[in-house]
């Protein structure tokens, strides 16, 4: 994974984010709500109530689930990626045990996973980077496996798949603040691919998309 400091910063931040400290009666079907005192609360942050087994509270009081756990739609906006390259760093994050599966959820776009982060100490991230890194967070120039618009299939909308590895999307459409040639760039480097030809390979999958 190219650069997963930025990667798991990224999740922290979301998720932090869109967390705060909430305080809910524990569920006691032998008290009456009135008789409840101070020991029959429970506090965290908005996550931990919704995973909790002895709170249950209506979502519209705690927040939806895919407001309060991290998803690829929204990494993908804060890091300025596809979705599908958010959901395979997602992937490999969980894989590193960086962070957990909350559980999935369905709405307008389809289904969407959601995770939280699982490691309690901050100086566990740097400790187990390397793994994300594979020891290396730039792939080195010489490591990079040279690739041509033939080996991509267009997917329609600006996406095309890497034909040797179905899980490889890049997007072609242009992206504020980043020129269209490097985001292509920086897309092919993210898997270790590099074009035998940049101009050639950015006209060729813009072209067959309509977008020049």
């Amino acid at each position: 994974m190219r650069d997963p400091l930025r990667t798991i910063l990224a999740v922290i931040v979301l998720f932090y984010g869109n967390n705060d400290i909430q305080i809910h009666h524990k569920e006691d079907p032998n008290k009456q709500r009135e008789s409840l005192r101070a020991f029959d609360l429970v506090a965290g942050l908005q996550a931990d109530i919704l995973e909790s087994d002895t709170v249950t509270p209506l979502v519209e009081n705690v927040g939806a689930p895919d407001e309060v756990f991290v998803h690829a739609g929204e990494l993908s906006r804060l890091l300025g990626c596809t979705p599908q390259t958010a959901r395979n760093r997602l992937k490999k994050l969980e894989t590193a045990g960086f962070i957990r599966k909350h559980g999935d959820i369905t709405v307008d776009v389809g289904n969407v996973v959601l995770y939280r982060p699982t490691l309690d100490n901050p100086s566990d991230y740097f400790e187990n980077v390397d793994v994300l890194a594979g020891h290396s967070s730039v792939p080195n120039s010489d490591d990079l496996k040279e690739v041509m618009p033939s080996d991509f299939e267009n997917l329609g909308d600006g996406q095309w798949r890497y034909t040797e590895d179905s899980s490889i999307v890049i997007d072609v459409t242009q992206i504020e603040g980043k020129s269209n040639r490097q985001y292509i760039r920086d897309q092919l480097r993210e898997y270790g691919l590099t074009p035998t030809s940049m101009n050639n390979f950015q006209y060729q999958l813009r072209s067959k998309s309509g977008l020049t």
